[in-house]
């Protein structure tokens, strides 16, 4: 929140503050787990929580891509001694709460991008992406919402 707070409190017109692992992010580490099935109630009373983005981009991605990604790239160090099924139920809470803060986001009128990364060659994805972005800002930006 401090940094939030000081990242938005010196910035200027036309600049984009980029969190990565930001509020909305944290709906993930709030509500999902192995054991932990992320409830719509939930992550919509924890959307009321949090400030109005002036962007949110959720990259979507079938939770089996998730998976064999995650098992690819190798576990993060908290589940490298978790059973494959603990993991694989960590992945598919993660992917419902990402789903469900995004439902919440666009039921608020935030303004969302959505963007399939199912696979396809990443560097046509991360241009597609950038683009999207861009014009997204572009358009806050013109009608006086964003930063």
């Amino acid at each position: 929140v401090g940094s939030y707070g000081f990242l938005t409190s010196r910035a200027r017109a036309g600049e984009a503050i980029v969190l990565d692992e930001g509020f909305i992010h944290r709906a993930v580490q709030l509500h999902a787990s192995e054991a932990e099935v992320p409830q719509e109630a939930r992550i919509d009373e924890y959307a009321d929580l949090v400030p109005r983005p002036d962007l949110l981009v959720h990259v979507r991605a079938p939770i089996d891509v998730c998976q064999r990604r995650v098992r690819s790239r190798g576990p993060w160090d908290r589940f490298r001694r978790k059973d494959p099924e603990d993991l694989s139920r960590f992945v598919a809470n993660a992917h419902r709460a990402t789903v469900l803060i995004t439902a919440a986001a666009e039921a608020r009128a935030w303004p969302v991008v959505e963007f399939d990364n199912d696979g396809s060659d990443p560097a046509g994805a991360e241009a597609a992406l950038g683009l999207r972005i861009r014009t997204a800002l572009e358009e806050q930006t013109r009608s006086g919402q964003g930063r």
